[in-house]
């Protein structure tokens, strides 16, 4: 139904964000947000001597590192790229 740009969101100046307003194909009237934000680096890893995994992008590595910190995490996280940037998709 509609998308935005944002500017502001704790940790993450600089970074691209956006949302985006879906309406249900199911029911009618229901709708959902959708933010995608870009993932980059840790700002620690210039810093960090220890071994990390080798993740297959840094969005996989945000949400590998969220699933294993919140009991719950949010709906529909899922990594993604757009215009060649890796993205971090939730509800």
């Amino acid at each position: 139904k509609d998308a935005a740009f944002r500017v502001a969101g704790t940790g993450s100046v600089g970074l691209k964000r956006y949302m985006f307003l879906l309406e249900s194909t199911r029911t009618k009237k229901k709708y959902i947000l959708v933010e995608m934000k870009e993932s980059r680096d840790s700002s620690s890893f210039p810093y960090n001597a220890i071994k990390q995994p080798a993740w297959k992008s840094e969005a996989e590595r945000v949400i590998t590192t969220t699933q294993r910190m919140q009991n719950v995490s949010p709906a529909l996280l899922s990594p993604t790229i757009f215009k060649e940037d890796t993205y971090v998709l939730q509800e």
